[in-house]
């Protein structure tokens, strides 16, 4: 069988994407259905057993509703949502996973317009960090790491300040700019190294690491190589 040229991959992972990108995004399905049936039976209940019109506030008479069963009357009715909800997460979910397989075989194309014409791909608040005492290093600096990694790809990127933000800018458009959120950032090492350079602790993004394991990467606490490593 011969093999694909890079640029039928693409044009094959451009289609697939579009499909799941549209999966990834779908609402939950309507419920009102299920409400409305359950607001009927309810009803329906209350007028079995004499007790009029349903009261807006059903806690109020929760004594009395045990008594005629009310749970055993919305259970079916929960039931079905929940199917609904699990069905809903686990196709959304799936196309995401997928999403992330196909953007790195996605040739990207980057567009010549000015700075100002790219649109935003990613946002760190300001406030991610506040429990730091460097806490706007480190929402810059995490920014500045997603950008390096889209920059990896070949797509020109900045990090720009915003009111409440480190905004993340890349130079593409169309259905691009969601591939590059799909995008795998710096490999870890390299990742944990423009860390350090940064000035930033690696262990402040990521709690479960001990300080200094990056030396077993032959990296110093300041993301220099360390020699004979």
């Amino acid at each position: 069988m011969p093999r694909r040229s890079l640029e039928r991959v693409d044009v094959e992972a451009r289609a697939e994407f579009a499909v799941q990108l549209e999966l990834a995004k779908q609402p939950m399905p309507d419920t009102e259905d299920l409400q409305r049936a359950l607001d009927a039976s309810y009803v329906r209940l209350f007028k079995e057993h004499g007790l009029g019109k349903m009261p807006s506030d059903v806690l109020k008479r929760e004594a009395k509703l045990e008594q005629v069963g009310i749970k055993d009357v919305a259970a079916p009715f929960q039931q079905q949502y929940e199917a609904r909800y699990t069905a809903h997460r686990a196709s959304t979910k799936a196309a995401r996973e997928r999403l992330y397989e196909l953007a790195p075989e996605i040739i990207l194309k980057p567009i010549d317009e000015s700075t100002s014409d790219w649109p935003v791909v990613h946002r760190v608040s300001k406030s991610t960090y506040s429990t730091q005492t460097q806490a706007l290093h480190y929402a810059k600096v995490l920014a500045m790491l997603y950008c390096e990694g889209v920059v990896q790809r070949g797509v020109p990127s900045v990090v720009e300040e915003e009111r409440n933000d480190y905004a993340v800018k890349s130079a593409v458009k169309g259905i691009d700019v969601d591939v590059v959120q799909y995008l795998p950032g710096l490999p870890m090492r390299e990742w944990t190294k423009r860390c350090l350079q940064l000035g930033a602790n690696p262990c402040v993004y990521m709690p479960y690491w001990t300080y200094g394991m990056w030396n077993k990467w032959g990296l110093d606490n300041f993301g220099n190589e360390v020699k004979g490593t």
